[in-house]
């Protein structure tokens, strides 16, 4: 089941025409700068504009009064508490130690495992109050070999290691693999799908949400066997209907399960 989180902002003081420095970007981080208040920081990653993925400093001589100030932070808060994108303006000029006012973007979606995520796959782990996770298509793609021994020490298995796995695997291995497979996949109007981690397969089994696993195809991970001599990779293997991490080398001709991040 889906929420849209509306949030209510107030409308930006008419001290003088704003510019924004940067827009679409997530708010990471929070500080304030000094004792007695008069300033904070904003960490922000993404974006677009000339304070993009770094640190924003806002000032009460900036912002003009002490509640346009306020404002600005608890928005701050609020943006980091909901998950929600902003544009950040500045006043004065177009530098990033003069930041005025905050505001976000626009309601938000909300996913519960389970949902129809946004590319139209299936949403099996979610952060932030529903609004970043992972969605699985419910389509596979192979079979393929996993890729080569180059890149067996280049992937890890956490979550949150999928993408880069997927691209360490293509960089070093070529694209005739079930990871540019996952890479090339588009569904849904988009392009960014990939080979899960590890655990991010395992994560999409015990979610209990089907889509791949409701298929009897042995699965890929990205993730390999590191620091040894045996070149092998873990999947997960359909013995009689249950599927298990198994270790199987890598010229082995298993499915991808691409998935996404949102």
């Amino acid at each position: 089941m889906k929420y849209l989180l509306a949030i209510m902002i107030s409308a930006i003081p008419t001290i003088c025409q704003a510019g924004y420095i940067v827009k679409n970007a997530v708010i990471t981080e929070l500080a304030n700068t000094n004792w007695n208040s008069d300033s904070f920081t904003v960490g922000v990653n993404g974006g677009e504009g000339v304070c993009a993925d770094s640190t924003i400093t806002f000032k009460t001589t900036a912002a003009g009064d002490i509640g346009t100030f306020n404002r600005a932070f608890s928005t701050a808060l609020l943006a980091i508490e909901m998950g929600q994108s902003v544009s950040i303006y500045n006043y004065q000029g177009n530098g990033c130690h003069d930041a005025a006012y905050i505001r976000i973007d626009s309601p938000v979606t909300s996913y519960q495992v389970g949902d129809k995520g946004p590319a139209g796959g299936v949403v099996f782990y979610v952060t932030n109050n529903g609004t970043r996770g992972l969605e699985a298509s419910q389509y596979i793609l192979g079979p393929s070999a996993w890729g080569c021994s180059n890149a067996k020490n280049n992937t890890l298995s956490s979550i949150g290691e999928g993408k880069n796995n997927t691209l360490q695997i293509i960089e070093l291995c070529g694209s005739n693999n079930i990871a540019a497979a996952a890479n090339l996949y588009q569904f849904g109007g988009y392009s960014d799908w990939y080979l899960p981690s590890l655990d991010e397969l395992l994560e999409l089994k015990n979610s209990n949400v089907g889509g791949c696993f409701s298929r009897e195809s042995n699965l890929w991970s990205s993730s390999a066997l590191r620091d040894t001599v045996i070149d092998a990779a873990y999947a997960q293997i359909n013995l009689r209907g249950t599927f298990l991490t198994a270790q199987t080398t890598l010229s082995e001709l298993h499915y991808a399960c691409p998935i996404r991040s949102f």
